[in-house]
């Protein structure tokens, strides 16, 4: 019946379940993460000087004595030093560093989606910024400054923000311009750097038709379908006549979209229309927006 508040990161819970079915730390291994090291070694090892070597994978993450602190109502925070939040923010407890724009960075009421406090309106719903078609991004505006304004967008620049959010952990003071924390801030902006370094953001080719027959083979679901053919230990998935004619105008649109002219196309015509005559009617599909005051 007790509420842990701590420092608890994903790769965390791989280690808690193990330690719940009596698996202790010095047992944890990524037998997987092992053997796909070794193929990556051997290909690396092959590579020419122009090529890129691929990372290697991490093994089990996981802190031990985490599931021992929490059962036992002790803090955790301490337990990850640093702690990569993500590409643009780190944690150092208490210390939070964050750099560049961060959207939804808005101080709203307890309730969301609420819109309280956010300029004058009562019902400023933030927009949404993951808008793509066939893999390209568009944006809301083509007004940075309003871009900015209905992202509830905050810039930290290069130069980053600081929150001590042990003591603010609504992050209202930025510690940035203090100079009591300017070696801190260095610190924290050098380490989120050095951690950048090991980032895996690979090229993920184009858009395949057979990734989405491989998805209609199986159900619906999505998986390997590059030298998969050992992969799934199942049978192809059984439809009905009306789901099997169903598929079939899928996989045509889906062939045809994957036609570059026709790409090419469609992108034109998006241009055109988006964002000026697609944004209002895509903004009421948002959830209603509560007003505090009110609510």
């Amino acid at each position: 019946g007790t509420v842990h508040g701590g420092v608890v990161a994903i790769s965390d819970w791989y280690g808690m379940f193990l330690q719940m079915a009596g698996i202790g730390p010095e047992q944890w291994a990524d037998a997987s993460a092992a053997a796909a090291n070794a193929w990556l070694q051997e290909h690396n090892a092959a590579l020419n000087d122009d090529e890129e070597p691929l990372p290697l994978l991490y093994g089990v993450e996981s802190k031990a004595g985490m599931l021992q602190a929490i059962l036992t109502g002790n803090e955790t925070n301490g337990l990850h030093p640093t702690l990569q939040i993500s590409a643009k923010s780190v944690l150092a407890w208490p210390y939070k560093f964050v750099s560049s724009i961060q959207p939804f960075s808005n101080h709203t009421g307890p309730l969301y989606p609420n819109c309280s406090g956010t300029l004058e309106s009562d019902n400023y719903r933030p927009w949404q910024n993951d808008s793509y078609v066939l893999e390209h991004y568009f944006a809301w505006s083509n007004d940075e400054e309003e871009m900015m304004t209905h992202m509830w967008g905050y810039d930290c620049g290069s130069v980053g923000c600081l929150f001590n959010v042990r003591d603010d952990p609504e992050e209202w003071l930025d510690l940035s311009t203090d100079p009591d924390h300017a070696d801190l801030l260095e610190e924290l902006r050098a380490t989120l750097a050095k951690m950048n370094e090991g980032l895996f953001v690979p090229d993920r080719g184009l858009d395949a038709p057979e990734a989405c027959q491989a998805g209609v083979d199986h159900g619906g679901y999505f998986g390997p379908f590059i030298d998969a053919d050992d992969y799934y230990t199942e049978p192809k998935h059984q439809y009905t006549p009306e789901e099997e004619r169903r598929n079939e105008v899928y996989m045509g649109l889906i062939e045809q979209l994957a036609v570059p002219e026709h790409q090419e196309t469609i992108m034109k015509i998006v241009r055109q229309v988006y964002p000026e005559y697609l944004r209002e009617p895509l903004e009421q599909s948002f959830d209603e927006c509560i007003n505090q005051a009110s609510a």
